[in-house]
């Protein structure tokens, strides 16, 4: 009898539909297979079985994975995990300064600011998700994984579409900084930049309100055309920005000493976005040649799937590295955030002493 139930596996196309409802927010599932029933997948010994869920096609789900696949996925989880628990608390931390030392309260902090702000949210709804989700591929528990999955995407496409936009409005705020001069401080406010801030996050959230509901190619090609929209505009404003500190460097020498001073902390502040975009481009671009290799590929194998779940955790790196390259570009920052840790420290000293002269 287990020997026809495989035969009649290895015959049988199976399919696994998904409908999200949001007023209810529940998911249902069904399955059209031959002679099959959920509760019997867990049993059966296939090697193979490929599904999809819609809105996120899935990787394939082994059905007897080797010690070595398990041992390596068990990893991942657990390195995610504690990569989510860093990227909280460290983007915590900036979030904590920036809104509590007024000096740091300038413009393009405000930026730096907002980045935090959806690193932040990474660390505690998309990658919390992942793990999970992977947990779920790991026990080979359909529905959660399912579900886990839709949470992951909707969250990364999201958060990730926030922080892009926002890391092009730091390199376009460096744009300004450097041909605006003078008329800089008076055309660029705290409060213009709050509400750009504002429209990148009502565009990222109504953008995966409209994926929720329509997703499809033509989607698809707007996700392609709003990348390669700000992945040129960053372009455009690094080259714009390394041609002026290439000639203000040739000119330093016949500077005064006060310009002098101003030209070396604009320079500081480009070299922090150029750490910024290196690291962004360290994280992104592994996960995307992985993925156009993927789809040239048209199979997905033990390899290639071991590979997009490397690049996925680079991606979520680029969250824990953010807040290290504030802290050691920026002098302001770090000696805040310092303080800041050495204040919290000594309160919570004297709390603990309190207790001990009372009695």
């Amino acid at each position: 009898m287990q020997s026809s139930l495989l035969t009649t596996v290895d015959s049988v196309s199976f399919h696994l539909y998904m409908t999200i409802e949001l007023s209810t927010a529940k998911f249902l599932y069904s399955v059209n297979a031959s002679n099959i029933s959920r509760k019997s997948m867990s049993n059966i010994s296939s090697p193979v079985i490929n599904f999809t869920c819609p809105l996120f096609e899935t990787h394939l789900f082994y059905r007897s994975p080797s010690h070595e696949e398990k041992s390596f996925l068990l990893a991942m989880i657990v390195l995610n995990a504690v990569m989510a628990a860093v990227t909280s608390c460290s983007n915590a931390v900036v979030i904590y300064t920036i809104s509590r030392t007024p000096s740091l309260q300038t413009p393009s902090n405000i930026l730096i600011l907002g980045l935090a702000i959806s690193d932040f949210c990474v660390g505690m709804f998309v990658q919390p998700s992942y793990c999970v989700f992977r947990y779920a591929e790991y026990r080979r528990h359909i529905d959660m994984f399912c579900t886990c999955s839709q949470v992951y995407l909707y969250s990364c496409v999201m958060l990730i579409g926030i922080s892009i936009a926002t890391l092009t409005s730091i390199t376009g705020d460096r744009f300004l900084a450097v041909h605006l001069h003078l008329r800089y401080r008076e055309l660029v406010t705290i409060k213009r930049y709050g509400i750009l801030l504002a429209i990148i996050w009502a565009f990222g959230v109504t953008l995966t309100i409209v994926t929720l509901f329509k997703f499809g190619k033509g989607l698809i090609a707007v996700y392609i055309l709003i990348f390669v929209v700000l992945f040129l505009m960053n372009v455009y404003f690094i080259w714009k920005v390394f041609r002026v500190i290439r000639r203000h460097s040739a000119q330093i020498q016949v500077q005064q000493q006060s310009a002098l001073h101003s030209i070396k902390r604009r320079k500081k502040s480009v070299y922090t976005m150029y750490s910024m975009i290196a690291a962004f481009l360290m994280c992104y671009i592994p996960y995307l040649g992985a993925s156009i290799g993927n789809i040239l590929n048209k199979r997905m194998t033990q390899a290639t799937r071991n590979v997009i779940i490397v690049t996925e955790t680079l991606i979520m790196f680029n969250c824990v590295l953010n807040p290290i390259i504030y802290c050691w570009r920026i002098e302001d920052m770090r000696d805040a955030v310092f303080n800041l840790l050495k204040k919290s420290s000594r309160r919570d000293k004297k709390n603990l002493s309190e207790p001990q002269k009372t009695t």
